[in-house]
């Protein structure tokens, strides 16, 4: 009897055993598994800029903000009110490029280039940790943003507002370049063109199709393949003579389209 207790003791032993020892093997697999998911999953980023290394960017944000001329207070809220909404529909990893446009197109370069890290909002709380990726992304990404407008209420103005030179300038240096599948300019502007070779002050009635054929077009025509273009348009009081209607769908729009460019949308800032 003695024996027949010690066998049955030492099989139960061995049960506990072998079972802990399968345990320690699932969690060993599963911790593998979710290591090499991971390690998959991660993307090797500049930690200044938040960018993908590789430079594969899901979508190709530029702004153009005109800093010719000095902004209303309400029209900077109405231009940040539109940029929060810009950040925060933002694509994970889509990079952003800040220009102001300038009289001087010899020294334009990009003011800002961040990336959207993202905000970890549709993350678990198991496995991340949300607030602090939320406050990541406001200090890296959306506030630099929002601030870069915030000056356009004190802005010197400037003798010429070289549109379509800047314009080029951006197709030139971000757009061009980009390997990236969907790309976009967003321009901040009243969108009159004022340089000594062609000015729209001089023109209150422009016409593409009067344009089209000088010189100057054809210098300053940007190469916007492929690029989505939409206007955030700056009403001035004393520009009425030139702007409105007629003045986005009779000269920009098709400025635009004759650059390869796709004219996506338009919104009145006044």
């Amino acid at each position: 009897m003695k024996t027949g207790k010690k066998f049955k003791k030492r099989q139960q032993d061995n049960n506990i055993a072998l079972t802990i020892i399968v345990a320690v093997i699932f969690l060993g697999i599963l911790l593998g598994y979710k290591v090499i998911d991971t390690r998959q999953n991660m993307v090797d980023t500049d930690r200044h800029t938040n960018c993908r290394v590789d430079k594969q960017f899901p979508r190709d944000t530029v702004i153009l903000m005109d800093a010719t001329e000095s902004l209303s207070e309400s029209q900077v809220v109405g231009v940040i009110n539109y940029l929060e909404d810009l950040v925060t529909d933002a694509i994970k990893y889509e990079r952003f490029t800040l220009y102001f446009l300038n009289d001087d197109p010899e020294t334009f370069k990009p003011q800002l280039t961040v990336c959207n890290p993202g905000d970890g909002q549709t993350l678990s709380s198991n496995n991340h940790n949300p607030k602090k990726l939320l406050k990541t992304w406001e200090r890296s990404f959306k506030n630099p943003i929002i601030e870069s407008a915030q000056g356009l209420a004190n802005v010197a103005p400037s003798d010429y507002s070289p549109i379509m030179e800047m314009l080029k300038f951006v197709a030139l240096r971000t757009t061009s370049k980009s390997s990236s599948l969907d790309k976009r300019i967003i321009i901040v502007s009243d969108m009159v063109e004022h340089t000594t070779a062609y000015s729209q002050y001089r023109n209150p009635k422009p016409n593409f199709m009067l344009f089209k054929d000088t010189p100057y077009f054809r210098e300053m025509r940007p190469r916007l393949n492929d690029v989505g273009v939409h206007l955030l348009y700056i009403e001035r009081s004393r520009l009425s003579y030139v702007q409105g209607r007629e003045h986005v769908e009779l000269f920009w729009k098709p400025f635009i389209e004759s650059s390869n460019g796709q004219y996506r949308s338009n919104l009145i800032i006044n």
